[in-house]
């Protein structure tokens, strides 16, 4: 139930999930639904702290979807090998946020930050057909995530830092 915005908690592919969801009061209209995945070691409230993601909802008059990662995944997220817990948490939440809040089934982005960048890659790839955009900051492919052409052409808007904004993650 979306109804009441916040953090709220449901349960996808049998397993006990939770997220920050904002949006404004009025929802006449379908609105633009976003997602926003957190980096390694921080949580969906800190990512939605950091963007000032209930603000950001009502001053645009979107919809925003901040998740937390499933506690057992290294990465945070599923991006190596299959997702069978974030790809349908993804649907999950993307069904009740058009369902329960008129959210627009084709102006749907999805934005990360470093893993949560590599989700959003690796959601592109996976689920473009259902993306309008993405925007991932420090993601990309190879290693980690990779790559196959998305089955839906989409804008992407690529941010990473400078020759010497590294870190070593043993190798990687």
């Amino acid at each position: 139930d979306f109804e009441d915005g916040g953090k709220v908690k449901f349960t996808s592919a049998g397993e006990e999930r939770a997220a920050y969801v904002y949006f404004p009061e009025d929802r006449d209209e379908p609105l633009p639904i976003v997602f926003m995945w957190h980096p390694l070691g921080a949580t969906a409230s800190m990512m939605a702290n950091w963007t000032y993601a209930e603000e950001f909802a009502i001053e645009n008059n979107i919809i925003v979807i901040v998740p937390d990662a499933h506690d057992n995944n290294i990465f945070e997220w599923e991006f190596v090998g299959a997702s069978d817990l974030d790809l349908p948490m993804y649907d999950d939440l993307r069904t009740c946020a058009v369902e329960e809040l008129n959210g627009d089934v084709r102006r749907i982005s999805s934005m990360g930050m470093s893993a949560g960048a590599l989700w959003t890659t690796y959601l592109g790839i996976h689920r473009g057909d259902t993306l309008a955009t993405i925007m991932t900051w420090s993601g990309g492919t190879g290693q980690v995530v990779a790559y196959e052409t998305p089955a839906y052409p989409f804008p992407a808007l690529l941010v990473f830092g400078g020759e010497d904004d590294t870190y070593n993650a043993g190798g990687v």
